[in-house]
């Protein structure tokens, strides 16, 4: 049985961030609605440092982690999280997305909503 996916390509230059959300959203697949499942990004710039920025902060788990080349994060949708601002002068690369399930496994507004957050800014060029 095949999951569907979205992934695409980011790129985070100095100043870019993103701001507390949950990555909660409903996706149309095939002609069925499905929700974001499993989140994951993969780490794709080399020589990165926490001097750097772009660290992706984990609000539910209480850790920072520092997007060090070739690794990849995975976390099940909903869970609070952000990008801090991109310090360093170089860019900032990933590949970022989701699998999707079928149906609506959460209500949105859920956990960026509770914490009287919403995503105010996203660079994914």
């Amino acid at each position: 049985v095949s999951q569907p996916a979205v992934f695409q390509c980011g790129r985070y230059q100095q100043g870019d961030f993103i701001e507390p959300h949950d990555d909660m959203a409903f996706v149309q697949a095939g002609g069925v609605e499905h929700s974001r499942d499993i989140a994951a990004v993969l780490h794709l710039t080399p020589d990165w440092s926490l001097d750097d920025g772009g660290t992706f902060v984990d609000y539910a788990g209480g850790v920072a982690h520092a997007p060090v080349f070739n690794s990849l994060l995975a976390f099940r949708v909903p869970r609070l999280h952000e990008v801090s601002p991109v310090l360093g002068r170089e860019p900032r690369f990933s590949i970022y997305g989701w699998f999707l399930a079928p149906g609506r496994l959460y209500e949105l507004g859920g956990v960026a909503a509770q914490q009287g957050r919403k995503r105010k800014r996203k660079k994914t060029h």
